[in-house]
């Protein structure tokens, strides 16, 4: 593959955008079976563990909800603000931070996907369905191989043979995406500090995901947390279920005992940060769209 994926694809799902986010049924449907899913999961991990949700230490949860949530939704507005800078677009931070919330949301709701969000934000900023698809892409090779070289490293104290998976997968896919940056005419110094932001955002998922361990009470170290990042990109490859529902959760409950954890612990973990998150973003999401319009009536 030219130039990792067949941008012949790209190209006709950039096309078809517009139609795939007005199929509100399928997405509905999707909706619904990884909710049915992540309950389903969710009531074997609580039998499984059932003192883990009775001695939640409510101050943890909180920091992850007053701190880490933030800085998650922080981060990701760089990454939509990077977006533009890729096609020398300036996109203002407080316009990134809008469709950052909005997209995150977006992803769990009846509506179009947060790819779909972020390209047709893309576009205002005259950058073509093609182009701004090809961005996302670029960045989620860079968000795979960032989040698999750092489980590898995390899993290298463990005589597990996965751990080289994860490092060749890992090296691999970020060569691969710095061969496709330098194909597109990417800047270096934006490449780097895209790299820079994906880095920040696993160390940050890894820390969420420790802290909600320590919050439910399971004494766990925080490379064994890390590991679990691994979840967040299968929920997103499985993107057909809105934002991975239940597949982030059931992927973190699979890697679980590898690192010397119950798998409802995992499960339970993941469950919990999903939680925390939506608890800021649903509300956000609400208010920027409230005021959005509000002003249309007022203009």
């Amino acid at each position: 593959m030219r130039y990792l994926l067949n941008l012949r694809f790209l190209c006709r799902f950039g096309t078809n955008i517009k139609d795939t986010s007005e199929r509100q049924g399928f997405r509905r449907i999707a909706l619904i079976l990884g909710a049915l899913g992540f309950a389903i999961g969710l009531t074997f991990a609580i039998k499984s563990q059932p003192n883990l949700l009775h001695n939640i230490r409510w101050g943890l949860a909180c920091v992850v909800l007053a701190v880490g949530v933030p800085l998650a939704i922080v981060g990701n507005a760089f990454e939509f603000k990077l977006s533009g800078a890729f096609m020398h677009r300036n996109i203002p931070f407080p316009r990134a931070l809008e469709i950052s919330i909005i997209a995150s949301a977006a992803n769990m709701l009846p509506l179009p996907g947060g790819v779909a969000t972020r390209v047709i934000a893309l576009k205002s900023y005259k950058i073509s369905y093609k182009d701004g698809i090809t961005i996302n892409f670029l960045f989620a090779f860079i968000w795979a191989a960032i989040a698999l070289l750092f489980a590898g490293i995390c899993l290298l104290p463990y005589e597990i043979w996965m751990k080289w998976i994860f490092l060749v997968v890992g090296l691999g896919t970020g060569f691969g995406s710095l061969v496709w940056a330098g194909k597109r005419n990417i800047p270096m110094k934006t490449y780097c500090l895209a790299v820079l932001q994906r880095l920040f955002m696993v160390f940050l998922g890894a820390l969420r995901l420790w802290l909600c361990l320590l919050a439910l009470g399971i004494s766990a170290g925080f490379g064994q947390a890390a590991v679990f990042v691994v979840g967040s990109i299968v929920g997103s490859v499985v993107s057909v279920v809105p934002a991975g529902l239940g597949f982030r959760e059931g992927v973190s409950a699979g890697l679980a005992p590898i690192v010397g954890l119950a798998a409802a612990s995992g499960f339970l973990a993941a469950a919990l940060n999903r939680v925390l998150g939506l608890l800021i973003l649903f509300p956000s999401a609400l208010s920027i769209g409230l005021f959005q319009r509000k002003s249309r009536k007022e203009i």
